[in-house]
C-alpha cells in the first residue's frame, strides 16, 4: 500500500466522492455524504484565504483505498498572534477494508504533514462516533464540546435587541449578500477563535460553487446602522422544516448570537431553528439542548497536533458547526 501526500487537486474530490459512495452504501441515505466534487475541491483548494489544503491518499495497484483532507483556517490566539488550524475532513476508508489500520495510517500522515509544514499550527477535527477511535489512538485530545440547540417556532415577526431597537429581516440572494458584506464594519476578534472575516465569508459561502447550498438573510435596525449577515440552510425531519443557522457576520457571540437566532427564525417563516454551538447568550429566543442520546451527530472538538499551551485557547474559542461539509 502506498501513501501519498500532496496539495489538494480538483481530481482528488472525485476520488473521495466515489470512495465515500462505496464506504457508506450500507448506511441510511440521510447519513451518507452528499457533497459534490466541485464544492469539495473548492473548500480544499487555493481560493481559501488561509491557504491551500492537503490530501493524504492510500492506494494499492492504482485503486484508492483511503482519503483524508486537511483544510486550513486562520486562528487568533489569546495573545493576538495568528496561527493556522488544519481541519481534518473527508475522512473515509473503503468499506471492505475498514478496521485494518488504513484510517489510522493516513490520519497519522496528515498529522505529521501539518507538523512539518506549520510548526506553530495544529490539526483538529470534529469526528463522528465511527471516526473518534483513530483520532484518540493517535494522541488526540477532546478540548471542547458543542450542544445541538433547538429554538421553537413563533408567530411573532418582531425582533428587538438589548437596546430596545426594532430590527427588520429580509432574505437576499448571494449577490446582494456580497454587496452588503462590502459595506460592513467588522470588529477585530475579541477572544481566541477562528478568523471569520469578509474574505472567509466570501470564500466559504458566497463563491459561485458554494452559494447555491445556502440561503442568506440581512438584519438591520430600523433607522439604519448595524448590519447582520446570516448564512442559512434547512433540514427536514419527519415533514418538519428546520432552519439551520450556519454562520454569520459580525461574529455570532454573546447577545449577537441571540439576535441572529431570532433573525434566522423570522427568515425561516417563524418555524423552528437549530444550531450546534458551545456559545451562550442572555438575550434572544429560548432554546433547549437535544439530549446527546438522541443527537445523530454529537460534536466534540479533538485537538491532534499542537503544543499543550494551545489547548486553553481552543477550549475558550467559540465553536459553531452548521452543515458538516455534507453530513
Amino acid at each position: 500500500m502506498n501513501i501519498t501526500t500532496r496539495r489538494y487537486l480538483p481530481s482528488d474530490a472525485q476520488l473521495f466522492v466515489e470512495l465515500a459512495a462505496r464506504a457508506f452504501a450500507h448506511v441510511p441515505e440521510h447519513a451518507r455524504p452528499k457533497d459534490r466534487p466541485e464544492f469539495i475541491a473548492h473548500t480544499h483548494g487555493p481560493a481559501n484565504p488561509a491557504g491551500h489544503g492537503f490530501v493524504v491518499l492510500a492506494e494499492e495497484q492504482g485503486r484508492v483505498l483511503g482519503h483524508v483532507g486537511g483544510i486550513p483556517f486562520r486562528f487568533v490566539r489569546r495573545d493576538g498572534s495568528l496561527t493556522t488550524g488544519w481541519q481534518i475532513g473527508c475522512y473515509v476508508v473503503d468499506g471492505t477494508l475498514q478496521r485494518k489500520g488504513i484510517g489510522k495510517a493516513i490520519l497519522g500522515e496528515l498529522q505529521a504533514t501539518v507538523a512539518r509544514e506549520e510548526p506553530s499550527g495544529f490539526s483538529y477535527g470534529y469526528p463522528n462516533r465511527r471516526s473518534l477511535g483513530p483520532f484518540l489512538r493517535l494522541g488526540g485530545r477532546i478540548v471542547a464540546r458543542a450542544r445541538t440547540l433547538l429554538v421553537p417556532p413563533t408567530l411573532s415577526k418582531r425582533l428587538r435587541d438589548e437596546q430596545g431597537r426594532v430590527w427588520t429581516v429580509r432574505s437576499v440572494d448571494a449577490e446582494d449578500a456580497a454587496t452588503a458584506l462590502g459595506h460592513m464594519r467588522l470588529p477585530a476578534p475579541g477572544r481566541p477563535g477562528f478568523v471569520r472575516d469578509a474574505a472567509y465569508f466570501r470564500w466559504r459561502y458566497l463563491a459561485p460553487v458554494a452559494a447555491p447550498r445556502y440561503r442568506f438573510a440581512l438584519a438591520a435596525p430600523e433607522g439604519g446602522g448595524d448590519l447582520l449577515l446570516l448564512a442559512l440552510s434547512e433540514h427536514r425531519v419527519r415533514g418538519v422544516r428546520f432552519t439551520i443557522l450556519v454562520d454569520g457576520l459580525p461574529e455570532l457571540s454573546g447577545d449577537r448570537l441571540g439576535l441572529a437566532l431570532g433573525a434566522a427564525r423570522i427568515a425561516g417563516g417563524g418555524g423552528p431553528v437549530y444550531l450546534t454551538t458551545n456559545a451562550r447568550w442572555k438575550r434572544g429566543p429560548f432554546a433547549f439542548a437535544l439530549p446527546e442520546r438522541f443527537d445523530p451527530r454529537p460534536v466534540v472538538d479533538v485537538l491532534m497536533s499542537a503544543s499543550d499551551e494551545l489547548s486553553p485557547d481552543l477550549h475558550d474559542a467559540p465553536m459553531q458547526t452548521g452543515d458538516w461539509m455534507g453530513f
